[in-house]
């Protein structure tokens, strides 16, 4: 029952893309950005911000803003998903041997950079949930106006923002690539 939902290989799945272009190892500065940026910017925010507001409507704001970002990813997913099983357009008979060495090549980057996309993508639908779920547990505990609560949501946040950004880039490049 469990592994139905056991989440461990979407983050290592992500984890996986974190590696230096042309190597099979994962990049300790991609590492430090990912992972060790937010985590440095939340501490820094636990230590350096006020008093919190007694009222504030932002953790309204962010289980409206991450359930829309989830869904739309979720979307971006489907659509990555059905590009990667449309059948290819060239008709193999009609090239020559290095020709179909060098559209096989670039067929199998091509699948591999789809995965690492989808890799990505299922993470930050899972940064996502993850925000809306920890943010309405601790609503409904009262314990949202804790700072410590405000600090992993600024974390999360942060991080959210660093994997979509990486994302687009992908997202761009693959554009780039099919031109």
């Amino acid at each position: 029952m469990i592994e139905k939902i056991d989440i461990s290989q979407i983050v290592a799945s992500h984890i996986k893309t974190l590696r230096s272009p042309g190597s099979s190892r994962v990049s300790g500065e991609d590492i430090v950005v990912f992972f060790g940026l937010p985590i440095f910017s939340g501490v820094l925010y636990f230590l350096f911000s006020g008093p919190l507001p007694v009222e504030n409507k932002i953790d309204e704001m962010l289980i409206a803003a991450f359930s829309i970002f989830a869904a739309l990813m979720l979307n971006i997913q489907v659509f990555l998903l059905g590009f990667r099983l449309s059948p290819t357009e060239v008709d193999r008979s009609q090239l020559g041997t290095e020709d179909r060495a060098l559209l096989e090549r670039r067929s199998t980057q091509h699948q591999a950079f789809l995965s690492e996309l989808f890799a990505n993508i299922s993470y930050a639908i899972l940064l996502a949930m993850g925000l809306v779920f920890i943010t309405l547990f601790c609503i409904f505990c009262q314990l949202h106006q804790l700072k410590i609560v405000k600090v992993v949501q600024f974390v999360l946040i942060l991080h959210f923002a660093l994997t979509l950004l990486m994302v687009m880039k992908r997202v761009n490049a693959l554009f780039i690539a099919t031109r």
